[in-house]
């Protein structure tokens, strides 16, 4: 499971996906964020579903999104982020000042 930061044209846009490992299932979480943008990103794997919650430089924490559809492998604890530039000509620095898994 993992986030997605696509700058689309100058859209930036963040999502929450998941798969299988055969099918993803992806959830728009909020579009629109300007450049330089703080976010504090949380996951929450649940033995059915996963929970999704974003904050936009320390605001309020977004509601929760859930997804239950195609779910990893239990065995298999991946968390990824990844950023992409479709159809814009810039750079784009992504940066993780911190990160911490609990189980």
């Amino acid at each position: 499971f993992w986030f997605k930061i696509i700058n689309n044209a100058g859209s930036i846009d963040l999502s929450a996906t998941q798969w299988d490992w055969t099918t993803e299932s992806s959830t728009l979480l909020t579009t629109g964020l300007s450049l330089n943008a703080w976010l504090e990103l949380i996951a929450i794997k649940e033995w059915t579903n996963i929970n999704y919650y974003y904050r936009i430089k320390w605001g309020t924490l977004s509601s929760i999104v859930t997804i239950s559809t195609n779910i990893p492998n239990t065995g298999i604890g991946n968390t990824q982020m990844s950023l992409s530039n479709n159809a814009t000509a810039a750079t784009s620095v992504f940066s993780i000042w911190a990160m911490s898994y609990e189980r």
